[in-house]
């Protein structure tokens, strides 16, 4: 019966401090290695080195924390495990924000987008209401209206060429340069004779 006793005693002392522990019973993920925990790395991620039964990684842990992995698995777009690069929706792969989608941005700013700006700077997808820009400065849809070049070649200009040839912008002078006969004809030799 003693033998008994002595028994009950040793087995609740055991049960009691928890297998020799102070009393406190392993929980894997806590973050403190207890009882027959290897590791306890305070998380229930499997593979970061620590399992979720906190078992420790027999295998290299990488760059990401990974238990055997090749640190692909936070790689950012350049292969830098962690790295601060990110690929844009045009493919390019760097760590400016400020550039994004500059090689590939249409001119409304997306991204392989529709829109193209034409020639008068209207940005838009309608081709069919693209401005252009008349030699005069102007710029509409409207090819009717486009401006002409005036005698001395200006486009837009005011020059006219009188009937002695001579082109000008003054109306002033106009005829002044040579002499018109009295039946229109410039340097002519008609004359009126004294009865009209």
């Amino acid at each position: 019966m003693k033998a008994r006793f002595v028994l009950c005693l040793f087995v609740a002392s055991l049960w009691a401090c928890g297998n020799g522990g102070g009393g406190e019973e392993a929980v894997c993920g806590d973050g403190v290695v207890a009882g027959s925990e290897a590791c306890d790395d305070g998380n229930d991620v499997d593979n970061d080195g620590c399992s979720n039964a906190c078992v420790a990684c027999a295998e290299t842990v990488d760059d990401c924390g990974v238990c055997g992995g090749d640190a692909s698995s936070c790689a950012d777009c350049a292969g830098v495990a962690n790295g601060p690069n990110l690929e844009d929706d045009c493919g390019v792969c760097d760590d400016n924000v400020d550039n994004d989608n500059e090689t590939c941005a249409d001119c409304a700013g997306i991204a392989n987008g529709p829109n193209r700006e034409d020639d008068c700077g209207v940005c838009d997808d309608d081709d069919s209401n693209d401005g252009a820009v008349d030699e005069c400065g102007t710029c509409d849809a409207d090819p009717s209206n486009d401006c002409v070049q005036d005698c001395a070649g200006e486009w837009g200009g005011a020059a006219v060429e009188d009937t002695c040839g001579v082109c000008d912008e003054d109306p002033a002078n106009d005829n002044t340069t040579c002499e018109i006969d009295c039946a229109g004809v410039v340097d002519g030799l008609s004359t009126e004779d004294e009865c009209g």
